[in-house]
């Protein structure tokens, strides 16, 4: 059958009506998209890269004393009866890494909140766990004669990972070679962001699931934190037995404060301090609900800044100030 010419204009009309319509939709997706490129190529950043001034907390200078703490010489005053001293023992968040001034550290803030009559020294050393604070803790109970003794257990202290993304290279490679390479990656910076927003997803995934199996995986996964357990009881020990109570203070992840998902883990780190009759408390009260990105000494660095230590320090004072009155 032979179509209509009434068809046939119909169509026409129906096609010149529609044009328009679909090319005005083109033109502006393709506006669209180079506006959104033009936005991604000005504010584009690489996350998860270790470049410049986001190496880690090596790029953090500071001065140690004899010993290797970030501390003065003991004075003839500090030894002096009546003066009450605290030992802080810590991995790098006790040390203060990435903050210049040793006085914004938490340990410091707290000897200026207790005044006259009270020294804290900070024998905080960066990537130790408590199996490094045992051998070291003795000749502090000896000379130094604290009457307190404060273990200051950041979540990565019972675990083999480390906190700064350069300890993470090989594993932040081999995810970031899962999402990109592609050709179009080295002309479009919106791909590139995209390709980051993957790898950024995924590496956090992995980071924090090692956290938490650490702590309440398996018996193989959990073997580190058993170590260290044994190696807090073995401080504890010690402590007692040279006239020095003994506490332990947990350092939350400063990850994902608005949600913390680690409550179970911090628990975890409780319930054994509570079994072995460990004084303990944990700082997330100071730290929850907080936007952590404020309170980190570099984008790819968690370590708490100068704020992160006010937080701290405030958190602690009414615990110490229970135990010291």
């Amino acid at each position: 059958m032979r179509e209509s010419s009434s068809g046939r204009d119909s169509d026409g009309r129906s096609i010149r009506r529609w044009a328009p319509r679909f090319l005005l939709l083109l033109c502006s997706s393709v506006v669209a998209l180079a506006l959104a490129e033009g936005w991604a190529r000005l504010t584009y950043r690489p996350v998860l890269e270790m470049s410049g001034e986001f190496l880690g907390v090596e790029a953090y200078p500071e001065q140690r004393n004899h010993d290797g703490f970030r501390e003065g010489d003991l004075e003839v005053e500090v030894m002096a009866a009546g003066m009450q001293r605290v030992l802080f023992l810590g991995d790098s968040f006790t040390f203060g890494s990435g903050v210049d001034d040793p006085a914004l550290r938490f340990s410091d803030r707290l000897e200026r909140a207790f005044g006259d009559g009270f020294h804290f020294y900070n024998a905080g050393i960066p990537g130790s766990q408590p199996s490094d604070w045992v051998r070291f803790v003795g000749v502090f109970l000896r000379d130094y004669r604290p009457d307190a003794v404060v273990a200051v257990f950041f979540l990565r202290d019972g675990t083999a990972l480390g906190t700064a993304l350069h300890y993470h290279v090989d594993r932040i490679a081999e995810i970031r070679a899962e999402h990109c390479g592609r050709p179009v990656e080295r002309h479009s910076y919106l791909v590139k962001r995209i390709c980051d927003i993957r790898v950024q997803r995924d590496f956090t995934e992995w980071y924090l699931g090692e956290f938490r199996r650490a702590y309440l995986g398996s018996e193989q996964e959990r073997r580190v934190w058993v170590e260290m357990q044994a190696e807090l009881l073995a401080i504890r020990k010690s402590s007692v037995e040279a006239g020095a109570s003994f506490h332990l203070v947990v350092f939350p992840l400063l990850y994902g404060l608005k949600d913390y998902e680690f409550h179970d883990v911090e628990a975890e780190i409780l319930r054994f301090a509570e079994t072995h009759d460990i004084p303990a408390m944990s700082l997330i009260s100071g730290f929850e609900g907080k936007d952590e990105r404020d309170l980190w000494v570099s984008p790819v660095d968690q370590h708490p800044n100068a704020v992160g230590h006010e937080i701290a320090a405030e958190t602690l004072l009414p615990y110490l100030t229970e135990i010291l009155k």
